[in-house]
């Protein structure tokens, strides 16, 4: 890849980021008298059950650029409680139980169960293949076998935060390699299982432009900002491709006061394009060998490009509000 064309890839980036947020900052009304009057753009998926069980039906709702619990009133029409900027596909099953939680099975068959409660929707439970979760007993349940063999053994999870809807992604491998770190950390604390599912979700939805810092089977991809005793912390990818360019990205998170984040997500990139015509300048005149490299490049006329940095910065309050 060329410079040029680096730079047209983080412009885009820019382009996503910043013109997407400002747009899914107007997808949801406050008030309606029916999901399509709810919405700015195209619903792709709802349920409907009874909430907050005041025996008023109530109303969650998804598009593809978010999705949003809405609390229903005596006379037909519903408030806006609570939205996000996450996704739910089209392709997932929703439904409501009779006690309220509204279950999500994504198109992969992971199923995350959320309870209103405490002036939130928390997740209570799940079960992604043979493995159910209960999030209030901290219990995992595995079966196998089929029929009369079929068996089961219980294990305790690690004590974990709250998980509120829309502070991790919908994604149950993302979410247990947070619960694998507490085992290999020897505890992690709640703050950082908060910043693992934040960043969980910024990988997942590709707001991280950096192949290094997206794949979860790779030691780059497992990092996360652990947060230090002033709640801040970061993590860090590169791709390095000689003859062509360098790309680094930092991702740096600062806890604030009344429990948000503040986010920055930093790249820059190093145009390498001119190492080819180094070289082929240094075999040509192998007068030059001994010189030193800046003066290699003087020899050669070789001006090295400075380096290109972007940043975008972020509020999240269980949505990415971008700042400038």
């Amino acid at each position: 890849m060329t410079k040029h064309n680096l730079i047209i890839t983080i412009s885009a980036i820019a382009l996503t980021l910043g013109g997407g947020m400002s747009a899914d900052a107007q997808t949801f009304q406050s008030s309606g008298k029916s999901a399509a009057e709810l919405s700015t753009k195209e619903i792709v998926n709802q349920a409907e059950g009874d909430f907050n069980k005041d025996g008023v039906k109530d109303l969650f709702i998804a598009t593809d650029y978010g999705s949003a619990f809405y609390f229903g009133k005596a006379g037909g029409s519903y408030s806006l409680f609570l939205d996000t900027d996450m996704p739910v596909s089209s392709d997932a099953k929703l439904s409501v139980t009779d006690k309220g939680v509204l279950r999500i099975q994504t198109p992969q068959s992971d199923v995350f169960l959320f309870r209103y409660q405490d002036n939130s929707f928390v997740l209570i439970g799940g079960k992604h293949g043979d493995e159910s979760y209960n999030f209030l007993t901290n219990k995992k349940v595995e079966t196998s076998g089929s029929g009369a063999s079929r068996t089961s053994e219980t294990y305790d999870m690690p004590k974990h935060p709250p998980f509120k809807y829309g502070w991790f992604p919908l994604d149950w491998e993302a979410l247990w390699y947070g619960f694998t770190f507490i085992d290999e950390y020897g505890g992690m604390k709640p703050d950082d299982m908060l910043s693992f599912g934040v960043y969980r979700r910024m990988q997942l939805e590709e707001r991280i432009d950096n192949r290094n810092m997206c794949n979860l089977e790779s030691d780059y991809g497992r990092g996360f900002p652990a947060l230090d005793e002033k709640g801040e912390g970061s993590v860090n990818g590169e791709v390095l491709n000689p003859y062509s360019y360098n790309s680094f990205c930092t991702v740096y998170f600062k806890k604030q006061p009344n429990g948000t984040f503040k986010i920055k997500v930093k790249y820059e990139s190093e145009d390498r394009s001119y190492e080819g015509e180094y070289d082929k300048f240094i075999d040509e005149h192998p007068e030059y060998q001994d010189l030193g490299f800046d003066e290699q490049l003087e020899k050669a006329g070789i001006t090295i490009p400075e380096p290109e940095t972007f940043e975008f910065n972020y509020i999240f309050n269980g949505k990415f509000i971008e700042q400038e």
